[in-house]
C-alpha cells in the first residue's frame, strides 16, 4: 500500500524566508484537525533552518545539529 504525499502536504509557492521547501499549512477551524500528525509536522518542517537537501546523507548530517526542544512540549502544556 502506498501513500500519496500530495494528499497530506503541499509545497508553499511563496516562501521568502528560510529554506525553499516550506509546506503550506491550510487553515483549520476545528481543534481536532489541527492536532493531526500531518498538521503538527508542518510547523517543525517549516521551522528548519537552511539545511543541505542535496542528498539524504547530507540531510541526515545537518539535521542532527538542529535543536527541536521548542517542538517537544506535552499536549497538556499547549
Amino acid at each position: 500500500m502506498s501513500i500519496n504525499v500530495a494528499d497530506y502536504f503541499e509545497v508553499c509557492s511563496a516562501s521568502t524566508r528560510g529554506h525553499p521547501y516550506k509546506l503550506f499549512k491550510p487553515f483549520s477551524g476545528c481543534a481536532s484537525r489541527s492536532s493531526f500528525f500531518s498538521m503538527r509536522v508542518i510547523n517543525v518542517w517549516n521551522d528548519l533552518p537552511t539545511v543541505n537537501f542535496r542528498t539524504l546523507e547530507s540531510f541526515k548530517r545537518t539535521i542532527q545539529l538542529v535543536d527541536f526542544s521548542n517542538h517537544l512540549t506535552s499536549s497538556s502544556n499547549q
